[in-house]
């Protein structure tokens, strides 16, 4: 789970279970109230103009398989960023996301790890 930090409760209703709060709702975890997080991504100036364009889409390989990566860490983004830049050049963008987070892993890692995501 992100830091406790970035995690924003609001008055909308959960998008999963729609305000019901079951006990087993992963998303609202029964409070029946969606909750944001701040979340970051860091990629290179080529991959964002496809983001730009086309969106988020998810990699087709990473520590946890096909999925969109981000982190609550945003120096963990920005070294992200400086590893595909010095993978592929550009330069390192990073995008500050709120998001309601759904279905999500959490792994907790010192330093960027894993295969880079390609975007796009």
């Amino acid at each position: 789970m992100p830091n406790p930090s970035s995690r924003q409760s609001t008055d909308e209703a959960c998008f999963r279970c729609k305000g019901d709060a079951p006990a087993g709702c992963g998303s609202c975890r029964g409070t029946g109230k969606t909750a944001h997080h701040i979340v970051y991504h860091g990629t290179n100036t080529e991959a964002s103009k496809n983001i730009d364009l086309d969106g988020f889409s998810l990699s087709l390989s990473g520590m946890f398989g096909q999925a969109f990566y981000v982190t609550a860490d945003r120096s963990k983004s920005v070294a992200f960023a400086r590893r595909k830049v010095k993978l592929e050049g550009g330069q390192g963008v990073v995008y500050t996301l709120l998001v309601d987070v759904g279905n999500m892993k959490q792994h907790n890692a010192s330093g960027p790890r894993g295969v880079p995501v390609t975007l796009g």
